[in-house]
């Protein structure tokens, strides 16, 4: 009897024990399926991520590229967007550098216009239409393509052959020959003088002449008319209105009765 209850008291034990061993081991399980679920959750969030942030940083990079043209190489996206930014505002400085740039050389340009007339390539002077005060001519006959030299002849100045071509003198000047600075009154009369500072006047004589000192004022001053495509230069002081002329005969620059006639008629090419 006794040993029955003994048997019966163990297999309680065991059944127990059991019962406990049992009860353990489901919350255990639980709790693994748990985690193991979690983990999944944590791989699936951070492959999201992952991608969410290739594309972002794809679209970032593509940005760049399109902005400014250059290829931005970046692993986060914030540092991207920085660096377009950057790239962008380097870029406004740089056309800003370019406008102002622009401008400078305009004005540089603008200035040396006003200063000095720019002549093209193989031109020693060019055809003014409009003379203007304090600046450097040529007196040029275009019917027989002289000009005015120093020397010094019977009843005026001898006259050199100077090329021309489409309104320009070209070449080089010849020895001799003489350009003029025009420098007009009130009145539009104006005096000749040329670089050796003397002036073209018409003497008493009625002879044409290079003086420093001339002997009358009135006869040191010229007037233009328009003629045919140039001008008759007159002098003002001669009563008869005597003209500058050019005699292709003695190749001599002399003066006399104007008239519209191409000895007569003259054009300034200004030197530059």
């Amino acid at each position: 009897m006794r040993k029955t209850f003994r048997y019966c008291g163990v297999i309680l034990c065991v059944l127990f024990s059991l019962q406990l061993i049992a009860c353990s081991l489901i919350p255990a399980s639980t709790e693994v399926a748990d985690t193991s679920k979690a983990t999944n959750v944590f791989e699936a969030t951070t492959a999201s991520a992952s991608d969410a942030s290739s594309v972002s940083e794809t679209e970032s990079i593509t940005y760049a590229t399109t902005s400014s043209e250059t290829i931005v190489t970046t692993t986060e996206t914030a540092g991207a967007v920085a660096t377009t930014s950057e790239s962008m505002e380097s870029t406004g400085s740089s056309v800003s550098g370019t406008s102002g740039s622009s401008e400078t050389s305009a004005s540089s340009v603008s200035t040396s216009d006003s200063e000095t007339t720019q002549l093209p390539k193989d031109c020693l002077a060019i055809c003014e239409k409009d003379p203007q005060d304090e600046k450097n001519y040529i007196i040029y006959n275009d019917a027989f393509g002289f000009a005015i030299t120093t020397l010094v002849t019977v009843g005026g100045l001898k006259g050199v052959s100077i090329p021309s071509a489409d309104n320009c003198l070209t070449g080089k000047l010849p020895e001799g020959a003489l350009f003029f600075t025009l420098f007009f009154d009130e009145n539009k009369n104006f005096t000749l003088r040329d670089q050796n500072g003397n002036f073209l006047v018409m003497t008493t004589g009625g002879e044409l002449a290079l003086t420093n000192k001339p002997v009358s004022d009135r006869y040191n001053f010229w007037r233009m008319e328009k003629a045919n495509g140039g001008w008759n230069i007159i002098n003002v002081g001669d009563p008869s209105g005597s003209a500058l002329q050019y005699n292709a005969e003695i190749f001599t620059f002399t003066v006399g009765k104007p008239s519209k006639t191409g000895a007569f008629i003259f054009n300034f090419y200004e030197v530059g």
